[in-house]
């Protein structure tokens, strides 16, 4: 289940709440076959399933900002957590700036949230309902007594910048000796960016996707487990763009100020569709040695490209603490969706490569 992004406001907090992290994984480069269309480090991060022996309630109070969070048991065979966080500055402190200066910046403010609802009818299967979602936004004023506008003119004005993105999945899982552990996956994802300069004008994006998602695991032996997966994605991007944009680079053009930018406008809608393939095989070949190998075929259909990436990794177990990985993978990933995209970028470039 993919998230919009991981942290508030450029790093100020993490958009999960602490409590219902179940494990964090960090894979810096050269991750196993199931992660694709990125080519620098893949986060993981698994939300713990609700308790079930009681009801009970959680309120946390801080200088920056509000939690809740509910959980317990609905049924002896359902259960249930609900979290939700508020900034609470911007409630308190409306603006900070300097008036003679000419600038004066709103509070920044985030909310998110996440839940999950687990049935599990028998020993076997569980069904499991998860939603998460996050909002950030800040703005800033600028007005004729500022430095910055006197430099640059266009900047007079309101600024502000709006992210905001709600994801909903429903997964079953099948966990048995005989079939060992599958997973299908199905969701969506909503995704908006809104962002304004002064009267350089501004830039709207609202993106919806769609994915179905199948994975199974099965130890074949002690030491021998297989992997195989396949996802389908269809994202559409719908964007409304109305700005002045300059191709210059300050650093070697004295004349490159926005004012002398061309203003540049884009109503548009596209649409990508992806297809994945994976398969992974991971042997315990010694004691302390363990072969990891996979391949990665994926095809999508608006650059209209196709991959086959191998993966190759080996794990030794120095001590009980510590493992060290050597590994080695091709990767690939879509362009950001300003690069591609008519008037703003290049519709014939490839993915980057890695």
């Amino acid at each position: 289940m993919p998230v919009g992004y991981l942290f508030h406001l450029g790093g100020l907090i993490s958009v999960l709440n602490a409590d219902l992290i179940g494990s964090f994984n960090l894979h810096a480069a050269a991750f196993g076959p199931e992660y694709g269309d990125v080519i620098g480090a893949a986060i993981d991060v698994t939300l713990r399933n609700p308790r079930t022996d009681r009801l009970g309630a959680k309120l946390n109070l801080s200088f920056i900002g509000a939690d809740a969070l509910v959980e317990g048991p609905v049924t002896g065979t359902q259960s249930f957590f609900l979290s939700t966080r508020r900034s609470y500055l911007d409630l308190v402190v409306k603006n900070v700036g300097n008036d003679k200066k000419g600038e004066t910046f709103e509070v920044p403010r985030y909310s998110d949230y996440q839940g999950k609802y687990v049935w599990q009818p028998d020993a076997v299967n569980i069904v499991t309902a998860h939603f998460s979602g996050a909002q950030d936004a800040l703005a800033f004023i600028l007005t004729g007594a500022s430095d910055r506008v006197k430099k640059e003119p266009e900047l007079l004005g309101h600024s502000a910048f709006d992210q905001s993105y709600d994801s909903q999945a429903v997964s079953w899982d099948v966990r048995s000796a005989s079939v060992g552990h599958n997973t299908l996956a199905v969701g969506h994802q909503r995704t908006t960016s809104d962002s304004s300069v002064g009267a350089a004008g501004y830039a709207n994006y609202l993106g919806n996707t769609w994915y179905l998602r199948e994975q199974w695991r099965r130890s074949l032996t002690e030491t021998h487990a297989l992997l195989i997966g396949a996802s389908t994605v269809s994202a559409r991007a719908d964007l409304d763009i109305n700005i002045k944009k300059s191709d210059c680079d300050p650093d070697f053009k004295v004349d490159c100020t926005i004012p002398n930018a061309p203003r540049v406008q884009l109503l548009d809608a596209f649409t990508v569709n992806l297809l994945e393939l994976y398969a992974g095989d991971r042997w315990h070949v010694a004691p302390q040695w363990t072969l990891i190998g996979g391949l990665r075929w994926s095809h999508e259909d608006y650059l209209n490209e196709a991959f086959t990436e191998p993966r190759v990794a080996l794990e030794w177990e120095a001590t009980e603490r510590t493992v060290l990985t050597a590994g080695w993978g091709e990767h690939h990933q879509f362009p950001r969706g300003e690069q591609v995209i008519d008037k703003f970028g290049n519709p014939n470039l490839s993915h980057i490569r890695a």
